[in-house]
């Protein structure tokens, strides 16, 4: 029997009553222009011109309610060692002051699928639309859909995309390309820099943007700067920069690396996520008098749980911290700002379960992901080395005598869901890939309470839209001073 079949008439009137009570609030907020008068009503018209409206979307990408329970276990371990497990009610994550919360379905468009994948997801947050797995932005008939990042732009407001991926990845292309395969990563580029006016890229991938490594040979780097952009390439770099518009690309392909892996190599020159969030807040600011939108993306808590790794766990509080720092932006920003910070997920990854083995201590004493461990066993050219390696970066002194056999005889025995790294940890690990269960969301800030109870993924486009004012009512004007003057800056 399937599990709505058995739900209870009063469960179906709770979830139902939840539905349209969100609906209700939701069009207050609407940018239709028929919801426009009832947010009038609600005394939306009170941030008016002369007040900076500000949207921060934040996704960590295939994280949990286990992924959010892990992170507050391990915060809790590393705070007070001694004091741990009873000082687990004493932890306050950033997602534990938000002033609201709710859970969010997230399906597709897809005939060949009940579970979306990050295109799909990321598409019906910023356009309001289902899809199918694998668009970016563009609907069943591949048609393009306008984005709440382009909506927000065309009306005076920053823009910013931020991401522990590749820049061209899924999620924050979703926001400001459009493309009927998500494989289409140079395409994706070419469109960010010639078809878009965002004002902050932060991410990973400098190859789908060189000349030498693209197909058609396209500078898009050279034409990024011709257009007044900033290009940095490294933490450092990025800090430098005080104003404008930026191009930051921190790896030269591929994702920026684990936050283990960054976080544990005194050589490593990429930028945490809660810094590039920080600094995106900080140069959107200078770059328009209305306000700004901002997605934020934590992507590689979704591939360490596709890889059934520990190192998700440090992953979710790196994640954590960035958004800690949106919502000390929402409530302590500047005068004359009204600021909403929003924490979703797009999906859930992994299956992620704590049961009574699970050992904080152990996921602490790792310093390096599976990947970058199995490099270095599989390197090691005896027992002696293989075990030195986990005792210096996996705090693992008493390998038994079966698992060095099987290191020898196979690095992966170390990872995966029933691997050696998951038996110490006491991680249970359901699948190796997307889930269809409803995922946790928070907000802080103005109308956060939009976000209580059941919504969809498609509602967020919605609210952001009323909350932006762009059904014009507000009409903001072009900036003065320091704004923007859109396309000003674009050098040809």
């Amino acid at each position: 029997m399937s599990q709505e079949s058995t739900q209870t008439g009063t469960d179906r009137a709770k979830g139902s009553t939840d539905r349209r009570s969100f609906l209700a609030g939701l069009a207050a907020v609407s940018g239709t222009a028929a919801a426009s008068q009832g947010a009038q009503a609600a005394g939306w018209g009170r941030w008016g011109r002369g007040t900076r409206t500000n949207v921060i979307m934040m996704i960590p990408d295939g994280s949990s309610r286990a992924h959010d329970t892990a992170a507050r276990y391990l915060r809790a371990y590393r705070d007070d060692p001694d004091a741990y497990p009873e000082n687990i009610p004493d932890v306050e994550l950033a997602v534990d002051r938000a002033d609201a919360n709710g859970y969010m379905s997230h399906f597709p468009a897809d005939p060949n699928s009940m579970v979306t994948d990050s295109a799909a997801a990321g598409t019906a947050i910023a356009t309001g639309a289902k899809t199918y797995n694998g668009a970016i932005s563009v609907d069943t008939d591949r048609e393009p859909l306008p984005t709440i990042l382009e909506r927000a732009g065309e009306a005076g407001y920053a823009t910013g995309l931020v991401s522990t991926t590749q820049l061209t990845h899924a999620t924050p292309a979703s926001f400001a390309a459009h493309v009927e395969d998500r494989g289409m990563q140079e395409e994706i580029a070419r469109q960010f820099v010639d078809e878009t006016d965002v004002d902050v890229f932060l991410g990973g991938d400098r190859s789908h943007f060189r000349a030498d490594d693209r197909d058609d040979g396209e500078d898009l780097i050279g034409r990024a700067e011709e257009q007044n952009y900033a290009y940095v390439e490294t933490a450092s770099e990025l800090e430098s920069v005080s104003e404008g518009k930026v191009l930051g690309l921190f790896s030269q392909s591929g994702h920026l690396d684990y936050y283990l892996d960054r976080a544990n190599d005194a050589d490593n020159t990429q930028p945490g996520l809660r810094q590039m969030t920080e600094r995106a807040i900080d140069l959107l600011e200078t770059r328009s008098d209305e306000g700004f939108f901002l997605l934020v993306e934590g992507g590689r808590i979704d591939h360490a749980s596709h890889g059934n790794d520990p190192a998700t766990v440090p992953e979710q509080l790196e994640f954590d911290r960035a958004l800690d720092a949106a919502m000390e932006y929402a409530r302590d920003g500047p005068r004359r700002s009204e600021t909403l910070t929003v924490s979703a997920s797009d999906h859930d990854t992994g299956d992620l379960g704590l049961d009574y083995g699970a050992n904080v201590a152990a996921i602490d004493d790792l310093e390096a992901s599976q990947g970058t461990l199995t490099s270095a066993i599989d390197a090691a050219s005896s027992t002696s080395k293989i075990a030195s390696v986990l005792e210096s970066q996996a705090g693992i002194d008493d390998l038994t005598d079966d698992e060095l056999a099987a290191l020898e005889e196979d690095p992966s025995a170390l990872t995966g869901a029933d691997g050696i790294l998951n038996d110490r940890a006491g991680l249970v690990w359901g699948s190796g890939s997307h889930t269809g269960e409803d995922v946790p969301i928070y907000a802080a800030g103005e109308h956060a309470e939009q976000f209580t109870g059941s919504i969809d993924n498609t509602d967020l486009f919605e609210v952001f839209a009323g909350v932006l004012d762009l059904d014009g009512s507000r009409r903001p004007g072009r900036s003065t001073g320091r704004g923007r003057a859109r396309g000003r800056d674009r050098g040809r």
